[in-house]
């Protein structure tokens, strides 16, 4: 379940940590059975296999990073009887054929009034942008609660307003909470393989491949969601092609942000599944990237 849409977020990251833990021993218990044997010189089989164990390692020792491990029974049933996390681990691949992909909240994301999904774009990569390199968190994550920080500031305001009124439905005002999901679950194009066809960022390829998995995750938040939450769709760059992909083929997302967007596959808002109105743009003078149109007119100067 740790990587199926339609399960609640809390859930997949505490399978996902323990699908860590237990890939992480058994990968330390075999190449210990490897080195226990006390010779280098290893055989040629023993040399592959103990590179095979380090390239499977490796993608764990960069999520180890910000999610620890559980060791002990106590430690594990904590875990598992914890209601809600600060930072989840939602999903990841871990091929070591293919760059890592990673989905990770950012706070309670079952049961916010308000959710943030954010997918980064070009250059974009889980242990740079999302995991971060020492105690820090990556640049994209950061991002993600730097937004959800101003939001908050923007909801404690409101409420202050509101303080002691009633809602539509006769009850008393409650404060909104808010969280975000940053998600890099597509091969987001980089600088070396810009002259690959299927991988370039010259290429919708990559972005349609991961449209899709942005539309399954779109509809799995809404289907288990505690309630029917506002749910905005946010892409940066080559992220926000693929967030546009994604939306053509879900009905979960209320709103859609486009930052610094070589285009969003279509330029009509009732392809994305948005009401008019619903779909926001932010460029900047001089971006050569979001004035490109390259995959559809420059949505800056689209009516959506």
């Amino acid at each position: 379940i740790r990587n199926l849409d339609g399960v609640p977020c809390n859930d997949r990251h505490k399978a996902n940590i323990m699908y860590l833990r237990n890939k992480y021993i058994s990968i330390n218990n075999e190449m210990g059975l490897i080195m226990r044997k006390g010779r280098p010189p290893f055989t040629l089989n023993e040399e592959k296999r103990l590179t095979e164990l380090s390239d499977m390692k490796q993608p764990l020792d960069i999520l180890q990073k910000n999610f620890s491990i559980p060791i002990s029974d106590e430690e594990i049933n904590t875990l598992l009887n914890q209601k809600s996390f600060n930072y989840s681990l939602i999903g990841f691949r871990d091929s070591p054929k293919a760059n890592l992909r990673a989905i990770v909240g950012v706070g309670d994301v079952d049961n916010a009034d308000h959710v943030m999904v954010y997918t980064p774009g070009m250059t974009s990569t889980v242990s740079d942008s999302i995991i971060g390199k020492g105690t820090e968190w990556g640049k994209e994550t950061k991002n993600a609660e730097n937004v959800l920080r101003e939001a908050n500031k923007l909801i404690n305001d409101d409420f202050n307003k509101n303080l002691g009124k009633l809602d539509e439905f006769g009850n008393t005002v409650q404060k909104s909470k808010v969280a975000a999901i940053v998600t890099l679950d597509y091969d987001a194009p980089q600088w070396d393989n810009i002259h690959t066809p299927s991988h370039s960022v010259l290429s919708e390829e990559q972005a349609e491949k991961g449209g899709k998995h942005m539309s399954s995750l779109y509809d799995g938040i809404q289907a288990v969601h505690r309630k029917d939450p506002h749910l905005v769709a946010t892409g940066h760059s080559y992220g926000s092609t693929t967030m546009g992909n994604g939306l053509s083929g879900s009905t979960a997302p209320d709103e859609a942000i486009g930052v610094g967007s070589p285009g969003l596959g279509t330029n009509s808002s009732s392809k994305l599944n948005m009401f008019p109105g619903h779909v926001y743009i932010g460029s900047a003078p001089g971006d050569i990237v979001a004035g490109s149109s390259w995959f559809g007119d420059d949505p800056s100067l689209n009516p959506f």
